[in-house]
């Protein structure tokens, strides 16, 4: 049997924010690949995002391709997408099954079914052992699927399955099936001259921010691969791929000081030839962690700063010391190291006072890169919470959630307009500061948004 799996374009959504274009390999469509092939299906793919399809060129591959099963994978901003892709497949043959997943099914599946007729199936939570059991039950002609971590619709009905547990031992999923991806496509230009590939190494967050939706999908309980299993991954996208070039997409890459370590040992005794970027936090990152990091090919390590205000962060629960922030900056680029770093407008309570210490503190962090976003109460989050609770959500059109020039819930005191315009100020103001510093050094430091 023939299965389809779709990462959705997204240019229609982001079509407002000017920025090089930076192209991902979906890391979890291709995990489901490679549990599609391992139990046997006959897997294509189409990244309509790296091929630059519009939806008529999905709907020319679907008629082509004549899957028995379409899987579409989404985020919140990319979910009317997905739905209109999932209604084109049925258009082409009602026999298809249209089967949805990705973070925003993961925080709303009933309503995504209830908004999508044509959406068979949902699978929320981790999806690997879930679309394992889908794939063998499809296969056999079922019709109502009694799998944990699925929904679907019965007749008008809908019916939400028990959740899934957490996988527990990540080595014993299947390496992502990149073979399957247009990976001579993905490009980061600002980081990599060459193309790249994601990572992931663990899964889960101990955090509790209020803006993030990653426990929605992963949960609190962070589970790790063993270093050797990352390695032999990471061997693999050497050899097998040719590529040199790795994001470790890992919510926190650093936490787990032996585990960090070991990882970048044995990228130095393989003498893998990489270069890389990861995330951390300001309370995990030390000298004995940079120094392994910096030796294995660490490039560029992105951190979660917020807000420049200390009571703004107790809001949105991002437990960091300001005062401690510099000191890290400076300590990771002393290694060689370039320092990422991440702001919100808007946040509960912000107002034109701390947004203004917000954007300063960047420039004055000393950090070589910032992005910043608008607050976005994304599902499943806090702050999603937070929002309906004061009845602040402005519409529910999710093409609008996407941090950049859009607005779809203000629980800052500051008004719509002012906020998109303080992005936009905060960029500019942010790379006027560096362009200032590239004169004043014999460094080139570019701005990446």
């Amino acid at each position: 049997m023939k299965l389809l799996l779709i990462h959705p374009p997204s240019r229609e959504v982001y079509d407002k924010f000017e920025r090089k274009q930076i192209d991902r390999m979906p890391i979890g469509l291709a995990y489901i690949a490679a549990v599609g092939e391992q139990k046997g299906w006959e897997v294509e793919i189409i990244d309509a995002e790296a091929m630059r399809y519009s939806l008529g060129d999905i709907e020319r591959e679907i008629s082509r391709l004549q899957p028995d099963v379409i899987g579409i994978t989404c985020t919140t901003p990319l979910y009317p997408i997905a739905a209109k892709i999932a209604k084109i497949a049925k258009a082409i043959n009602p026999q298809i099954k249209t089967i949805l997943g990705g973070p925003h099914i993961n925080a709303m599946p009933e309503d995504s079914l209830s908004k999508s007729p044509m959406v068979d199936i949902v699978v929320f939570g981790e999806g690997e052992a879930t679309f394992s059991e889908l794939l063998d039950y499809l296969k056999r002609g079922g019709m109502k699927p009694n799998i944990r971590g699925v929904g679907y619709h019965n007749n008008k009905a809908i019916v939400l399955n028990t959740p899934r547990s957490s996988i527990a031992d990540l080595d014993s999923i299947p390496f992502p099936a990149r073979h399957k991806f247009p990976i001579e496509k993905y490009y980061d230009p600002d980081r990599y001259n060459t193309p790249y590939t994601l990572m992931v190494t663990s899964r889960g967050c101990p955090y509790n921010c209020i803006f993030c939706g990653s426990s929605v999908t992963w949960g609190h309980h962070i589970r790790f691969r063993s270093a050797d299993n990352v390695l032999n991954e990471i061997g693999e996208v050497i050899n097998k791929f040719g590529i040199h070039n790795i994001t470790f997409s890992d919510d926190t890459f650093t936490l787990g000081k032996k585990r960090v370590i070991d990882i970048c040992k044995g990228i130095i005794e393989r003498g893998y030839d990489i270069e890389f970027l990861c995330s951390s936090r300001i309370n995990t990152i030390d000298e004995k962690r940079l120094e392994f990091l910096a030796e294995a090919g660490c490039k560029e390590i992105s951190f979660g700063v917020e807000s420049g205000d200390e009571e703004i962060l107790k809001t949105i629960s991002k437990h960091i010391d300001l005062n401690k922030v510099k000191p890290v900056f400076d300590m990771v680029k002393s290694f060689g190291i370039k320092v990422h770093s991440s702001y919100i407008i808007g946040n509960p309570g912000d107002t034109h006072e701390t947004i203004e210490k917000t954007i300063n503190f960047a420039i004055e962090s000393g950090t070589d890169a910032a992005q910043f976003s608008i607050s976005t109460p994304y599902p499943g989050t806090t702050l999603w919470n937070m929002a309906l609770k004061r009845h602040k959500l402005k519409t529910l059109n999710f093409s609008e959630y996407k941090w950049y020039y859009s607005v779809v819930a203000n629980l800052s005191e500051v008004s719509d307009e002012d906020l998109i315009d303080y992005q936009r100020e905060a960029y500019r103001r942010f790379e006027r500061s560096r362009n200032a510093s590239v004169q004043n050094k014999p460094k080139t430091l570019q701005l990446k948004y």
